[in-house]
């Protein structure tokens, strides 16, 4: 289950990385639209707070290796998903933060960095 959501968180945080770069106005503009939008705000606050839990459940490890960052990113995405549900305003602040171009940059470096990482050890250091 490790090598899976090692190969799953991967891909994606090199896509998102990669899309937020090369998308980089249309991101800033999808982020406000998120935070202007209620309706938007429900809908990804419950996706993200059932994968979230599904993670979570599956992945649960706590030891000291690369496994450890695995646990970290469900549990980040569960809170994610929770914050949105329960505390909507938090989560417009952090989502407006966000839409700071230089934070955006810095979000889509540490993604791909991540992403990188999580793809060495998915698919080469086995």
């Amino acid at each position: 289950m490790s090598i899976f959501l090692a190969q799953l968180w991967s891909v994606y945080l090199l896509v998102v990385g990669v899309a937020i770069m090369m998308n980089f106005k249309n991101f800033l503009r999808a982020a406000q639209e998120i935070v202007d939008s209620a309706a938007l705000m429900l809908v990804t606050g419950a996706v993200t707070l059932i994968l979230g839990l599904i993670m979570v459940m599956v992945h649960n490890v706590w030891v000291l290796d690369w496994r450890l960052l695995i646990t970290l990113l469900a549990w980040l995405t569960l809170a994610k998903g929770i914050i949105r549900l329960i505390f909507p305003g938090i989560s417009e602040k952090i989502i407006k933060w966000m839409t700071n171009p230089k934070a955006l940059r810095i979000a889509a470096g540490f993604s791909m960095v991540l992403g990188l990482y999580l793809s060495y050890i998915a698919y080469w250091w086995w």
